[in-house]
């Protein structure tokens, strides 16, 4: 709830991101109607089947390019930098 911004922030303010979820869901509700496929791809991103994320610091990697990091990982694929 966004009634609690302040108090989430303040316990922990590096570590949490604050998610409206009502708005959130809306936005993604009026998305996925909009684009035929998008259900699909939130589902396989956010469900609990399936692949995962792993966050994971790689200082070999400061100052590469996005495109120059993706050929570095056999098994697996980057998704931000």
């Amino acid at each position: 709830d966004a009634d609690n911004t302040d108090l989430v922030k303040l316990v922990s303010p590096q570590y949490v991101e604050v998610v409206v979820a009502h708005d959130m869901i809306g936005r993604l509700m009026i998305q996925c109607a909009r684009q035929p496929g998008l259900a699909h791809v939130i589902e396989s991103l956010m469900g609990f089947v399936g692949d995962e994320f792993y966050f994971a610091e790689w200082p070999d990697l400061v100052g590469k390019t996005f495109l120059e990091i993706t050929c570095r990982f056999d098994a697996a694929i980057p998704v931000g930098i």
